[in-house]
């Protein structure tokens, strides 16, 4: 706006003035009244020139309050933020009263006024800082960390909304899942699972009456049976070669079981239908392997990946225990059948953790051996049994194959405790009483290998072949020889008696064993059946 845009002031000439009277004293009443009109039509023409005036000069003094109130409101804007510049610029929008200025305020300083607060006329679309950012601040730190939904596959401004999202009426959604930059995190994968795992419970269509129920749980427990073999615990060919080793090693000082049988029914695959087959299978080996560990080793070796499954013996061992366990089964210990074989079981169990110094689990297993060859009645000679509230427990049919098995299990554990007091267990631990006149001992083992003993009958030991039953009823004999420490351990406790009773009491229990006896290895040598 310019001054020049209004219409000037009147002005008043003095020759004018000096000369309108002359001029209407000299011109007649007509001259008199054009004068009169035309004084008339120049007040009327002063009178609007005023009113225009006044008026413009309105317009401008509301225009450059305006002015000045927003070069005002820009000023404050720069020390009091956003918040002041909208108090600021909403006032003469909503009507306030502005007051004018001052009067004596020069026209260039509105002017410069005007100039200064140009910029508020300005689009929105160009200096507007956007929802949500602070102009005061600096925008790289008000700047967005990732582009919107939309945005992902373009450039995005990274304003919220964006400018591509208002322009295309959508909504602006940050909830596109962020990619993690790098090589993938495989421990927090793997945490990030199992919390999924745990939080997600596993929802399966489950049956719908009690009928598909029975034939489901029939249908689970047929399949986990069908799946257990011995194949789970190592590859057949090795299974044969360690079943070789066992009898090869083990079964001499372990006279059971019955070898003939044994490898029949090992043959016939009878792991696959005979669970208390598979689990003296399973002990059988795992002993072996904690007798003989470099031996199940070598054998391991020749398979592709024998090595991976089995790093360290102790593997093996833990697996055939865990396999003998399972096949089992919880409803074991329920039964009334307990047979001579599952005797067996448990003291292989036991004598594989007693090599692996593992005391606890051997004692455990060692007692639950000696506990069923009582209820077999084994521990006792054959004419007395083994009766229990007026019942007596010797099992099927009398069987020469499970009667020569009962009395070597019950002298393999004979030897077992009497070892493991000689290495600090005490003798409460598991006790076994010395034979008394009430209660003796069974009878020794026969002197005849396996092959020669059949179920219904023993057949004689060969001329001039030495059973390895021999050898085994000597190992018998020298540890009788620690009955009368025992007897007196148990009742009173060795170390109540003086230093030279307890030599005594050693002196007299070798004596009774020393006298020798010789093999003779002759053709009229033949095994005598007790």
């Amino acid at each position: 706006m310019s001054m020049s845009s209004y219409p000037p002031p009147p002005t008043s000439d003095s020759n004018t003035a000096t000369s309108g009277p002359t001029s209407a004293a000299n011109t007649g009443p007509g001259s008199h009244n054009n004068a009169a009109q035309q004084v008339a039509d120049g007040a009327n023409a002063n009178v609007n020139v005023i009113e225009a005036a006044v008026q413009a000069q309105s317009q401008f003094a509301i225009d450059a309050a305006a002015a000045a109130a927003a070069a005002a409101a820009a000023v404050a804007a720069a020390h009091h933020g956003l918040q002041a510049l909208q108090a600021a610029t909403a006032g003469p929008a909503s009507g306030t009263s502005v007051a004018p200025p001052n009067s004596g305020a020069s026209q260039p300083q509105q002017h410069a006024a005007l100039t200064d607060a140009s910029y508020l006329t300005t689009p929105p679309s160009v200096q507007s800082p956007g929802p949500g950012r602070d102009p005061t601040v600096n925008p790289k730190l008000t700047r967005l960390r990732r582009a919107c939904d939309m945005c992902s596959q373009r450039k995005c401004d990274e304003q919220q909304p964006c400018r591509p999202c208002r322009e295309l009426d959508v909504d602006c959604t940050f909830n596109r899942q962020m990619k993690r930059r790098g090589p993938p995190n495989k421990h927090a994968e793997a945490a990030r699972a199992a919390k999924q795992a745990r939080l997600e419970p596993n929802i399966s269509p489950g049956p719908h009456n009690a009928a598909e129920t029975l034939v489901s749980i029939s249908g689970a427990a047929q399949e986990s049976q069908r799946a257990l073999d011995a194949e789970a615990i190592a590859p057949w060919p090795v299974l044969t070669l360690l079943i070789d080793d066992f009898f090869t090693y083990i079964h001499p000082l372990c006279p059971f079981p019955h070898e003939p049988t044994f490898r029949m029914s090992f043959t016939a695959r009878q792991d696959r239908t005979n669970r208390g087959f598979l689990a003296l299978l399973a002990s059988m080996i795992g002993c072996l392997v904690a007798s003989f560990p470099r031996t199940a080793r070598l054998h391991l070796k020749t398979q592709q990946h024998g090595m991976q499954i089995y790093p360290k013996a102790i593997t093996l061992i833990e697996r055939c225990r865990s396999i003998a366990l399972e096949a089992r089964s919880p409803a074991f210990y329920s039964r009334d059948d307990i047979s001579v074989y599952d005797a067996a079981t448990s003291y292989f169990l036991g004598l594989a953790a007693a090599y692996t110094m593992q005391w606890k689990v051997c004692r455990r297993f060692m007692a639950e051996a000696m506990a069923f060859i009582r209820e077999l009645g084994y521990h006792k000679p054959r004419d007395l049994g083994s009766s229990m509230f007026g019942v007596t427990y010797r099992g099927p049919s009398f069987n020469h194959v499970e009667d020569q098995l009962g009395k070597r299990l019950f002298w393999s554990m004979f030897v077992g405790l009497r070892s493991m007091y000689q290495l600090g267990t005490h003798h409460s631990d598991i006790v076994l009483p010395p034979p008394t006149a009430t209660e003796p001992y069974p009878e020794f083992p026969v002197e005849v290998d396996d092959q020669y003993i059949l179920p219904h009958q023993i057949l004689g030991q060969p001329e001039g072949v030495v059973s390895l039953l021999t050898g085994f009823n000597q190992a018998i004999k020298i540890y009788m020889t620690m009955n009368g420490l025992v007897s007196v351990e148990l009742s009173y406790g060795i170390s109540t008696l003086a230093f030279q009773d307890q030599k005594v009491l050693l002196d007299e229990s070798l004596q009774a064993r020393l006298q020798p006896r010789t093999v003779q290895l002759t053709p009229h040598r033949k095994a005598g059946i007790r």
